[in-house]
């Protein structure tokens, strides 16, 4: 599992111009099952607010820290399989600004699988 940079407009309909232009960091992995890459949004928690505060109590989102990021992460629990188009996710489309280069331990990338798919925090 790894870290990718993407456009809005290649993952899901934006609203207006100015959010098609902006990016979201995604965890790729690639399903073996399925011979596909799929992906988990992440949303940087730059200060707990009462939102994120919420959304985490309520088992939306898990908070995590990465090595590429100065603050924690949440990871979303939605998984996207396919792009906005219905194809499968490429990652040598021009959408994909950039993918960093460090694997996620297996630790942390089952933990993160386990929450997302299986909807349970495992302790």
């Amino acid at each position: 599992m790894r870290i990718a940079r993407i456009k809005n407009k290649y993952m899901y309909k934006c609203k207006d111009k100015y959010e098609e232009d902006n990016h979201h960091h995604y965890l790729i992995f690639y399903d073996r099952k399925n011979k596909r890459y799929n992906a988990f949004q992440l949303t940087h928690i730059y200060l707990l607010d009462e939102k994120r505060d919420l959304q985490e109590k309520k088992g939306l989102i898990l908070k995590e820290k990465f090595k590429e990021f100065e603050v924690p992460s949440g990871v979303k629990r939605q998984l996207y399989t396919t792009n906005v188009y219905g194809k499968n996710i490429n990652l040598n489309s021009k959408n994909v600004e950039e993918i960093f280069p460090r694997h996620l331990s297996k630790k942390q990338s089952d933990r993160i699988k386990q929450f997302v798919l299986n909807g349970k925090k495992k302790k």
